[in-house]
């Protein structure tokens, strides 16, 4: 989990939290004077952020390295960066790599969120499952969540195999991290949502009234389809903008797979540190 900025002591090699102070929405020129917890030495920090990403080639998980710059914190939402595994080099989302769930479809998955935000905070991410941009929690705080509502509460959802509603209680949902198994069919695994089987009558072809036809006239149209997750890249076209700002482009070595960036700031000064992250509103 990416909470604080971090650095590398130069006397014992140790990495240690660092408090890293910005301005509104940027970070600051600085260069901090901290004495390691380790060695006890008295050092200058270089800043730096561990962030995760996923190739949009190969759709593997990557860690990289973005140091700590007097940039907007924006900037730490897309990044050029290299695979190691099928040797993409570009654009891609960056952040913090966390298991996620929908809140409509209980259907989870890993997914690169922002860098700053904390695991309680409510991420609209695209479900795969509903083929819509939904709300999604961190799946822990959502095991959670049912846990403090009560372990005898009972939870209705729709079965993924025969569409049937399957009843489960908050103590089956625990023992089995969040699977249900369907007294149906027989099948076992995350659950559906109320909206899937709404969600099925809207895929289907539907008709509507045009304006030049007859009463009672009516032509068929046929919904578009989504697009696939497998050709689906994972950033979205506001934040590729941000790749073309002067002066805002990140760019990753191969070497040492560290992004270099320059940018302004603004606002009232606060800081980062290992207690706490911040939350984008």
């Amino acid at each position: 989990m990416v909470s604080a900025i971090q650095f590398v002591c130069p006397s014992c090699g140790a990495k240690r939290s660092l408090q890293y102070f910005f301005e509104g929405e940027s970070f600051i020129s600085q260069r901090p004077s901290v004495i390691c917890g380790a060695c006890k030495t008295s050092v200058l920090a270089v800043g730096f952020i561990d962030i995760d990403f996923q190739c949009p080639d190969c759709r593997t998980f990557q860690r990289a390295r973005l140091p700590a710059k007097p940039v907007p914190l924006s900037r730490y939402r897309v990044a050029n960066v290299y695979c190691t595994d099928c040797g993409y080099r570009g654009p891609a989302q960056v952040g913090k790599r966390l298991e996620i769930i929908c809140t409509d479809c209980w259907a989870r998955k890993d997914a690169i969120v922002d860098a700053w935000a904390g695991r309680d905070d409510d991420f609209r991410e695209f479900c795969d499952a509903c083929r819509q941009n939904r709300r999604h929690l961190a799946y822990e705080v959502f095991l959670a969540d049912i846990s403090t509502s009560g372990r005898n509460s009972s939870i209705q959802a729709v079965c993924r195999g025969c569409n049937q509603l399957v009843t489960a209680t908050a103590e089956q949902l625990l023992e089995k991290s969040g699977s249900i198994s369907c007294p149906h069919c027989g099948h076992e695994g995350s659950p559906g949502g109320r909206q899937q089987q709404q969600q099925q009558r809207e895929d289907a072809p539907y008709t509507r009234k045009t304006s030049d036809s007859t009463p009672g006239d009516r032509k068929l149209i046929v919904p578009p389809v989504g697009i696939p997750a497998s050709i689906r890249p994972p950033y979205t076209r506001a934040t590729s903008r941000l790749l073309q700002l002067p002066g805002a482009s990140f760019a990753v070595s191969e070497s040492s797979s560290m992004a270099e960036s320059s940018g302004g700031a603004r606002g009232s000064r606060s800081f980062i540190s290992s207690r706490s992250s911040r939350r984008h509103s």
